[in-house]
């Protein structure tokens, strides 16, 4: 068994990744455009009554998110668990996937190694640079699957050994990747906080919008009782307080909450304390003499 250097090198991983991106990337845009420029046509030029067409667009455009993950996980990995261990940027390099013991990987093992890279992109790429600088020559997704990106002149059963580590380089990823981690976490705490601070502010609007209809509530009652001991000739219709008092014939006297049709204080004649229409238990009970009101 002939003694060759086993790993691929960086710069052959990042050239097979960049022609198995175009391979990907043309026939899937190609297609979305096809699919989406009649609804962009209709957007740009019909706005206004666009609605449906919005929908439709946001529904297709979902519908190939979904399509290019499928795609991307199928494509790898179906073709670095196949005899070429390797997708077709990979063959043209002249290199492919293997496991911790030298052999081809299977279909499990490599869509393992394909849903990493989802976390190696997510790094900014720190993940797959530092296939350049560690021991084995892993990206972050091999290290994560116990997989090796090694030659094609790579027999099974060959050792694979340590080779030069490059700390500097090492060095300067491993901080990225913490920064990258920090900064995520940093970003969710961020909106775990503001959406906290958002509802308690939703809560106190809410609260204070509630605590003013309440004095205006107690205003109007207030205001009821001193009226109800004016002469019949001085009562006359007036608003006050988001309220429009009025007087009926029979000495009624009624405090109607402006754009509320059907709920208003009144207090009869000879009664000691106003009543609420609706009555109780659908009206304003804890405002008034509930005793009284329910007994109408």
């Amino acid at each position: 068994m002939s003694k060759i250097y086993p790993y691929a090198g960086f710069w052959r991983r990042f050239g097979a990744f960049l022609i198995d991106s175009i391979i990907l990337s043309v026939p899937l845009n190609g297609l979305y455009f096809l699919f989406m420029w009649p609804h962009l046509q209709t957007l740009m030029t019909q706005p206004p009554a666009a609605q449906g067409d919005m929908l439709q667009f946001q529904a297709i455009s979902w519908g190939f998110q979904i399509l290019s993950l499928l795609v991307f996980w199928l494509y790898f990995s179906l073709m670095e668990s196949s005899r070429h261990q390797a997708t077709l940027g990979k063959m043209v390099l002249g290199i492919k996937v293997v496991d911790a013991q030298g052999k081809r990987l299977s279909f499990a093992h490599a869509t393992g190694r394909t849903l990493g890279k989802i976390i190696s992109g997510l790094t900014l790429y720190i993940g797959f640079m530092i296939a350049g600088a560690n021991k084995h020559k892993q990206a972050l997704h091999d290290i994560m699957a116990s997989a090796y990106v090694v030659s094609k002149h790579y027999e099974e059963g060959q050792p694979l050994e340590e080779v030069e580590t490059h700390y500097g380089l090492l060095g300067l990823s491993i901080a990225g990747l913490f920064l990258v981690f920090a900064l995520f976490f940093a970003a969710l705490l961020f909106l775990i906080v503001g959406g906290i601070m958002q509802v308690a502010g939703d809560s106190q609007n809410v609260k204070s919008s509630f605590t003013t209809q309440k004095i205006q509530d107690m205003q109007a009652l207030a205001k009821i009782n001193s009226l109800q001991q004016l002469p019949q000739e001085r009562r006359t219709p007036f608003q006050e307080n988001g309220y429009a008092f009025t007087f009926e014939e029979d000495g009624t006297v009624r405090a109607q909450r402006a754009g509320e049709a059907s709920y208003a204080f009144i207090m009869r004649p000879n009664e000691l304390w106003p009543c609420c229409q609706p009555l109780v238990p659908d009206g304003c009970a804890d405002a008034i003499n509930v005793d009284v009101c329910q007994a109408k």
